[in-house]
C-alpha cells in the first residue's frame, strides 16, 4: 500500500474538501465526491491488472480484496450521481461479504499464529480486524437494511475509537526481533485495510455529527434531502405514520420543479 500512499493522501483531502463544499450548499460538492470515488475504483483496477500480469487471475487474498474494492467504488459513484440499478445492491453485498472474508482470514490467521505475542499487541490486532468487518457489514447492508446498518455503524465507531485509545496507548512491542508500534503495523500492511479504516471511521463520524445536527447534511440540488432520508426508509422497509413512496413523492418533486421554473 505504500506506493500508493501519497494518492491515497491526496484523494482523503479531496473527500474532506467535497464534503464540507457540499455541507456548505455547493452543488459542486457531491461532485466531487463522485469524481472522487471513480478515482479510487480505477486506482484499484490498475492494482488489480497488474498483480494479475505478474500472478495470473487467481483468487489470492489480495486480488479478490483490490476486485471487491474496486466493484464498491464504482457502485458508490453511481450512487451519488444518481445512476444506481436494480442489481447495485446486492453487487455491494457480494462486494462486501468478499472483503469480510479477506479480512476475516487475516484476522484468524493472527489468532493462530501469534499465541506467543503480547497480550496487548494480539488484543489491538484482534479489534483492529474485527472493527473493520463490522465496518464492512454496516456499509453492504445500508441498502437493504438501513436501521441495522446505522446501529452497526455505531458499534464500529466506537470500536475504532478503541482502536485509536489503545494505538496512543500502547508503547513499542518487541515482535521477532523487531520493534513496532501500533501505527507502523498499519501503514505496513500489504492490504488495504488501514485505509479502509481511516475511510470508515471519518465517515461514520460526520454520520453520526450530521444526524445529531451538529453539522450539515450534505448538499445535492438535484434532489431535497427528505427525498433521500424517504428513500433510505423505503428501502429498509420501515413505516413512519401513513407511508408516503418515495418513487410518488420523486415524480411530484419533479413535475413541480417543472411546472415553477419554467
Amino acid at each position: 500500500m505504500n506506493r500508493y500512499l501519497s494518492l491515497y493522501f491526496l484523494l482523503g483531502f479531496l473527500i474532506i474538501m467535497g464534503a464540507f463544499a457540499s455541507m456548505a450548499q455547493n452543488t459542486y460538492g457531491m461532485t466531487l465526491l463522485g469524481v472522487v470515488a471513480a478515482i479510487f475504483a480505477i486506482l484499484f483496477i490498475s492494482q488489480w491488472v497488474r498483480r494479475t500480469k505478474k500472478k495470473g487471475v487467481t483468487a489470492d487474498a489480495r486480488t479478490v480484496e483490490l476486485a471487491s474494492l474496486a466493484v464498491m467504488s464504482i457502485l458508490i459513484s453511481l450512487k451519488i450521481f444518481q445512476l444506481s440499478f436494480l442489481a447495485s445492491r446486492w453487487l455491494m453485498l457480494i462486494a462486501g461479504l468478499a472483503l469480510i472474508l479477506v479480512y476475516g482470514r487475516s484476522l484468524l490467521k493472527f489468532i493462530q499464529e501469534g499465541s506467543d505475542l503480547p497480550v496487548l499487541y494480539k488484543a489491538f490486532k484482534i479489534i483492529y480486524y474485527l472493527t473493520l468487518i463490522v465496518f464492512i457489514v454496516s456499509f453492504a447492508i445500508s441498502d437493504v437494511a438501513y436501521r441495522l446498518s446505522n446501529s452497526l455503524m455505531l458499534v464500529a465507531l466506537v470500536m475504532a475509537i478503541i482502536c485509536v485509545v489503545m494505538a496512543l496507548m500502547n508503547k513499542r512491542f518487541l515482535v521477532n526481533g523487531t520493534e513496532e508500534t501500533d501505527w507502523s503495523w498499519m501503514l505496513a500492511r500489504r492490504d488495504r485495510s488501514a485505509l479502509l479504516m481511516v475511510l470508515f471511521t471519518f465517515m461514520s463520524l460526520y454520520m453520526v455529527l450530521a444526524s445529531s445536527g451538529i453539522l450539515p447534511p450534505l448538499y445535492s440540488d438535484e434532489f431535497p434531502p427528505a427525498f433521500y432520508t424517504m428513500q433510505d426508509k423505503k428501502d429498509d422497509g420501515a413505516k413512519d405514520g401513513a407511508s408516503i413512496d418515495h418513487r410518488a413523492f420523486k415524480r411530484e418533486y419533479l413535475h413541480f420543479v417543472e411546472r415553477n421554473l419554467k
